[in-house]
């Protein structure tokens, strides 16, 4: 059963720092258990990540690999002993993050292994998560923030990276609607594009645009602005708002127009 704890991504004016309670939730009664999410550090960020538990707590952290390296490695504690560490954040990137437990920690990154290990751990006790601390240096995005009740494997983890279905560029997030949803807004620019990543490029070099939609057979990508949901009974298109950009308006130059 999955739970969305949270698809808002935080600010980053100051440090993150964000509880959320886990009230319907008794991990004391998990033998099991995955946290995932996207995170999109930028150059200074350190400190904790995530942090579940009361007392005994289990944390994610980015940690220095040496002075000289940019902080991509993440290492994984429970209370003061070190369980598993690899090195998976890039700067100013986005990177889907997942920590699996069943009786074993295993540390993903977009949807492949990069480090595990057996524990004693065998169960969690906590009533609320932590992203960030109030202490920390963690200057970063977080995002769609999805908590599970078992151990996921490699295919329910990649389904994890796009529910609710989301893909990134390098800076940005967009967010695909489901069936029999549309958009109506200001039309920018018509065009024909490969693929719907391209499609998504064209959107982030355009000053107003916000919404995309991309034909399944004749490829058309439509670049909108000021979208609004709304409902559709068309299904010969995909649908995509951007949710996520960071910088907002990074290399945004081009003022699109619709070229009818």
């Amino acid at each position: 059963m999955i739970n969305i704890i949270d698809h808002q991504w935080t600010k980053v004016l100051e440090p993150v720092n964000q509880i959320i309670k886990l009230d319907k939730i008794n991990f004391s009664s998990f033998h099991a258990f995955t946290v995932a999410f996207y995170i999109y550090p930028y150059n200074f960020s350190m400190g904790n990540i995530i942090l579940i538990g009361d007392a005994d707590s289990l944390r994610m952290e980015q940690t220095y690999s040496n002075g000289r390296l940019y902080q991509s490695e993440v290492t994984v504690y429970f209370d003061d002993q070190q369980l598993t560490r690899a090195h998976v954040l890039l700067p100013e990137t986005w990177t889907f993050l997942t920590l699996a437990f069943n009786g074993t920690i295993t540390l993903w990154r977009n949807g492949e292994i990069m480090s595990f290990n057996n524990t004693s751990l065998t169960s969690l006790d906590a009533h609320q998560l932590q992203i960030g601390s109030a202490t920390g240096q963690l200057f970063a995005e977080v995002a769609a923030l999805q908590l599970y009740d078992r151990a996921l494997n490699e295919a329910e983890i990649k389904l994890a990276m796009s529910q609710p279905p989301i893909f990134t560029s390098k800076r940005a997030l967009f967010e695909m609607l489901g069936p029999f949803k549309g958009f109506s807004g200001q039309i920018l620019q018509k065009g024909v594009t490969r693929t719907y990543g391209d499609c998504s490029r064209m959107c982030l070099r355009c000053l107003c645009c916000d919404a995309f939609r991309f034909g399944k057979n004749d490829h058309v990508c439509i670049l909108i602005s000021n979208h609004v949901v709304i409902d559709n009974e068309e299904m010969n298109f995909d649908t995509y708002r951007l949710i996520a950009q960071y910088p907002p308006l990074l290399n945004r130059k081009v003022i699109c127009f619709d070229q009818e």
